[in-house]
């Protein structure tokens, strides 16, 4: 079964199956319904395709499904000219000034990815495993590490990481904990710092090539809604000269609205 199967399996399992709208069992009447969704990794129109084609399979019909990638929903925050900046389990960066556009980034864990919730899993625990073998510093970071994988030494998880047994938002899910203990332990600091640099990085490229005056970057994912995100945040303006840009987080905000926004806009 391929990636979209399994991952439509479970979106069907978790959101369709046994739905009721108003009473009504959402199979008894699918044709009637329209779908709005936003999904990673859906930015190439042989994605959608596909997950629209399952879509079809379930019942929905094809002219009632509307269906975009995470930065194409995030990039219609930008009116003329401006930065959308995700950070979620992946990362990247998109920018609109004067009718150009460009992306910076999103080239997924494998190949890029850096500053995302997943990256900083990944570097803290490569940084806790080069303690456990004897040639790291050591870390606090250590002991949580652990007791997220639920083992008593880190190389137990060294096999199940490499043959796909643990699920990219799992080792994303350490960001929040490498966040809390920035203060008290220098390689959660250097971890969140080089994040930082890599976020930073990922906007200062978009200013330099769309050549772009100061202007409004608006913050979505994950890695932007933990409780230390002010200080976070002043390190990505240091590291990008961003003092005379508008900085607006937006990652509390529900896309629901958006999608549909979108999607109107679109049919028309």
């Amino acid at each position: 079964m391929s990636i979209l199967n399994r991952s439509f399996s479970y979106l069907r399992r978790s959101c369709f199956d046994g739905l009721y709208i108003d009473g009504v069992l959402i199979e008894s009447i699918v044709e009637q319904c329209a779908i709005v969704g936003g999904f990673a990794g859906a930015s190439s129109q042989q994605t959608k395709d596909k997950l629209i084609e399952l879509f079809v399979q379930y019942g929905f019909v094809k002219k009632n499904i509307f269906l975009m990638s995470d930065l194409e929903i995030s990039s219609s925050f930008i009116e003329d000219n401006g930065i959308v900046l995700i950070a979620g389990t992946g990362s990247v960066a998109f920018g609109r000034s004067h009718g150009k556009e460009m992306q910076v980034g999103g080239l997924g864990r494998h190949l890029g990815d850096e500053g995302s919730g997943y990256h900083l899993g990944l570097q803290a625990i490569k940084a806790c495993l080069e303690y456990e073998y004897g040639y790291g510093k050591y870390t606090i970071l250590v002991d949580d590490v652990r007791s997220c994988f639920q083992v008593s030494n880190l190389k137990e998880i060294i096999r199940p990481f490499y043959v796909g047994d643990i699920p990219p938002k799992k080792i994303a899910g350490l960001a929040p904990i490498i966040f809390e203990k920035e203060r008290m332990d220098f390689v959660a600091a250097e971890l969140i710092n080089a994040a930082a640099n890599n976020l930073g990085r990922l906007v200062s490229t978009l200013i330099e090539k769309l050549q772009m005056p100061s202007s409004t970057i608006y913050l979505i994912g994950g890695i932007f809604k933990n409780k230390n995100v002010t200080s976070f945040l002043q390190k990505i303006k240091k590291n990008a000269g961003l003092e005379h840009w508008t900085i607006v987080n937006i990652a509390h905000k529900n896309p629901t609205t958006q999608m549909v926004k979108v999607a109107i806009s679109d049919e028309r």
